[in-house]
């Protein structure tokens, strides 16, 4: 029988290797049988057949195989992801599997492990496919949940507010924001500074009259460093002047605005006394000034195109009282 299956061409059996090889082929497993008639003489006595069932199996002995795609996403390679609403991630769409006999409908797949994405930390999550013949493979890929995005602050109260002088600031304080990190986790890395003058105290005052800033800026425990805010500080000379301090439309049009640095002025009516009006920048720099007679309602001109682009306060002066007004450049 040995000598019968080695050789195809005078043996049965060639038919069923044949079948074996057309099998592997075809990339399936093969369990085939053949039934061998084959002459014996039994004691001396006439040559009689005999049926002899062979049955030859080709099995698979090469493991399936698992692959992660996405480089980036491979195994010890970091997931940054922002927080989202849900939190557990249980699947994974990167991750194919193959084999070299069994089809990809008889693999059986298997995952363990978990990526939390509303929790920052290092994930392991272990693939495994099993195909029909028992083989097993494996891959295993690590995922870092990283806080990349920066935290916001929002005002609380005004972006400009008026100070009588001498006064000391009460901030009105604000609002921090993060995706992943509460208020009160990351309000103790708050910094607020200002070019508002400081007393013997150590406190912030108004000593001179004018505009001043402070600015706001929080870092988060990723060490994410939010964008700075800033409040306008308008000292002005008593609490006459803060009740009085009303939008500078009141007294004088300022366009157009945003402006592409070419800022106009015109007095609505002829006033009392002549209008003082400065430009300063988001720090409180004086960027321009110019003086309006009170009886000149011709159109004057403020050139702002040697500035940076930004956001930049009139303020305008007359009478005692101080009118503020807020003007964009964008170049």
């Amino acid at each position: 029988l040995r000598q019968g299956l080695d050789d195809e061409a005078d043996d049965p059996a060639a038919g069923l290797l044949g079948q074996v090889r057309e099998a592997r082929a075809e990339g399936v497993p093969a369990v085939l049988g053949l039934v061998l008639r084959h002459a014996a003489e039994l004691d001396g006595a006439q040559p009689v057949e005999v049926d002899v069932v062979v049955e030859v199996q080709a099995r698979a002995r090469v493991h399936p195989h698992t692959l992660a795609h996405r480089a980036a996403r491979s195994a010890g390679a970091p997931c940054r992801a922002p927080r989202p609403c849900g939190g557990v991630r249980t699947t994974e769409t990167d991750v194919t599997v193959g084999d070299n006999y069994w089809p990809l409908s008889t693999l059986f797949r298997s995952q363990v492990g978990n990526v939390r994405l509303d929790s920052l930390g290092t994930y392991e999550i272990i693939y495994s496919v099993t195909d029909g013949s028992g083989n097993v493979a494996t891959a295993a890929r690590t995922v870092i949940v990283r806080d990349t995005k920066a935290p916001e602050i929002k005002l609380i109260g005004g972006n400009t507010i008026n100070l009588p002088r001498f006064s000391l600031y009460q901030d009105a304080g604000v609002v921090i924001l993060d995706n992943y990190n509460s208020d009160a986790e990351i309000r103790k890395n708050l910094t607020i500074t200002s070019n508002l003058p400081v007393n013997s105290d150590g406190n912030y005052f108004g000593n001179i009259e004018g505009l001043y800033i402070v600015e706001y800026k929080v870092r988060d425990l990723s060490n994410n460093i939010s964008k700075p805010i800033t409040r306008t500080v308008n000292v002005v000379a008593s609490t006459s002047s803060v009740e009085d301090a009303i939008n500078a439309n009141n007294i004088l049009a300022i366009y157009p605005n945003p402006s592409n640095g070419i800022i106009k002025v015109k007095l609505f009516e002829a006033t009392n006394a002549d209008v003082n009006v400065k430009v300063y920048n988001s720090v409180g720099a004086l960027a321009k000034t110019i003086t309006l007679t009170n009886k000149d309602l011709t159109e004057k001109q403020l050139d702002l195109t040697n500035f940076a682009n930004g956001v930049y306060l009139v303020q305008v002066e007359t009478e005692g009282k101080v009118y503020t007004h807020k003007i964009s450049v964008v170049k």
